[in-house]
């Protein structure tokens, strides 16, 4: 667990001035386990680049916000297949 909070800890350092990146949102699964006692720590980050200059707008910046999902091993390996389950509830079949 202590590397979870090495993790955790690392990630709300983040700042867009110096590191083009900062955590907007968290869902730490590991206040409330999921059945079989599944948990993980999902961190929502927004990536921000510099725009090239090429005539865009100086100083202005193109973002996105991803998902970083943090595991622990013994249930990484069961992912692969509890998670086939949720992907065909979802309709995201071209995954598969």
């Amino acid at each position: 667990m202590q590397e979870f909070e090495e993790i955790y800890n690392l990630a709300m350092s983040l700042t867009v001035e110096n590191d083009h990146a900062t955590v907007v949102r968290v869902k730490n699964g590991f206040h409330s386990p999921a059945a079989g006692g599944y948990c993980d720590l999902k961190l929502f980050l927004l990536i921000a680049h510099d725009r090239p200059e090429d005539g865009s707008i100086v100083g202005s910046k193109v973002c996105h916000i991803c998902e970083l999902q943090v595991h622990l091993k013994q249930f990484l390996a069961c992912k692969k297949y509890t998670h086939l389950p949720y992907v065909i509830d979802r309709g995201d079949f071209d995954q598969m």
